[in-house]
C-alpha cells in the first residue's frame, strides 16, 4: 500500500492513475484489480491503492481460485494462467567487417563536418542491408576507420586534408541478428551452429552490397556534399564473422486455437514449463 496516498483523484493525460486498486463492484471470484480513471469510487482514501496491479492482486485477491485478477486484469501475462506458457529464445547475432573503397571524397577539416560524414555513411550503408535484409535482422552500421584512421581519432584530428580525393577506404562493421527465436530458417535446426548463421549473414551482406550503383545515388542524394560526387571502387566484405548466442526465456501468450488443440488432446490447459516455441508446436501439441 502506498505510505502517503494523494488527497484527491488525480488525472493523467493517458487515463490512467499512479496506483492500482481492487474493484469491489464486480463478483470477488471474478474481479481483480485496475488503475483506469476515472474512479469507480468518489473519494481516494475508501480503497487501499498498491504500486502495481501484481501486489493489488496478491493482496485484494489472496487465494482466489480463479486467479482472475491474475489472468485477466493485468497488462502482462502470468504463468499459470490459461494459454499462458514460458519459452525459450535463442538470438544468434553476427558482426561483419566490410571496406569499401571510395572515389572522389576528402575528409573535411571541420569536425562537425566530419561527424556528418561518418552519420551519412553509416546511415546510407544500412538503408542499403535493410532494403534486402529488412530491419529486424539489420541493427546498426558502424564506421570503423576512413582512409585507415580509426573514427574515433578522425574526429580528434585538425589537418588541412586527410585523404585524397583519388581512392579511400572505409572500413565498418554490420551488426545483424539472423535468428531471434525458431521461427526462421535454419534458426530451429539442431544441426544449426553459429558458424553456419555466420556465412548465410556473410552472403546476405555481400549481396546487399554488391548493387554500387544504388549506393552511389543514395550517397550522392543523401544531402551531404562531400558525397556529391562520390564513386564506389570496389566492396570487400571480410569472411571472418563474429557470432554470438544469447537464450533467455520469456512469457507469452498461446492462440487460443492451439490451447484448444492441446486441451482438446491432453484433456488439461496448457502446461507452463518453457518450450521451444516454433510451427512444429502446432503439431507437437497433438500427440
Amino acid at each position: 500500500m502506498l505510505p502517503s496516498p494523494p488527497t484527491s483523484s488525480p488525472t493523467t493525460s493517458d487515463r490512467t492513475a499512479p496506483f492500482w486498486y481492487p474493484l469491489y463492484e464486480i463478483p470477488w471470484d471474478v474481479s481483480g484489480c485496475s488503475n483506469k480513471l476515472p474512479l469507480p469510487y468518489k473519494n481516494i482514501r475508501d480503497r487501499p491503492n498498491f504500486e502495481s496491479g501484481e501486489k493489488c492482486c496478491k493482496t485484494a485477491y489472496r487465494g482466489q481460485i480463479s486467479k482472475s485478477c491474475l489472468c485477466n486484469y493485468l497488462d502482462e501475462p502470468r504463468l499459470g494462467c490459461p494459454g499462458v506458457v514460458a519459452y525459450e529464445v535463442t538470438t544468434i547475432t553476427s558482426v561483419v567487417s566490410s571496406t569499401i573503397t571510395l572515389g572522389n571524397i576528402d575528409v573535411p577539416t571541420s569536425s562537425t563536418e566530419r561527424e556528418e560524414l561518418v552519420s551519412t555513411l553509416e546511415q546510407t550503408i544500412y538503408d542499403m542491408l535493410v532494403s534486402s535484409m529488412g530491419s529486424d535482422h539489420v541493427q546498426e552500421v558502424n564506421i570503423i576507420s576512413i582512409g585507415g584512421v580509426n573514427v574515433e581519432r578522425l574526429r580528434r584530428l585538425v589537418v588541412a586534408r586527410l585523404v585524397s580525393s583519388s581512392s579511400t577506404d572505409v572500413e565498418f562493421e554490420a551488426v545483424v541478428t539472423w535468428c531471434s527465436g525458431s521461427d526462421e530458417e535454419g534458426c530451429g535446426d539442431e544441426n544449426s551452429s553459429n558458424d553456419s548463421i555466420g556465412v548465410v549473414v556473410w552472403n546476405e551482406v555481400r549481396e546487399s552490397m554488391q548493387d554500387s550503383a544504388s549506393f552511389e545515388s543514395a550517397a550522392r542524394n543523401s544531402g551531404n556534399t562531400i558525397l556529391s560526387t562520390v564513386s564506389v571502387d570496389s566492396v570487400i566484405v571480410n569472411p571472418s564473422v563474429k557470432t554470438t548466442s544469447a537464450t533467455r526465456t520469456g512469457v507469452g501468450v498461446v492462440s487460443f486455437a492451439i490451447h484448444m488443440i492441446y486441451k482438446y488432446f491432453h484433456k488439461e490447459d496448457l502446461p507452463s514449463q518453457p518450450l521451444l516455441f516454433n510451427l512444429s508446436l502446432c503439431f507437437a501439441l497433438a500427440h
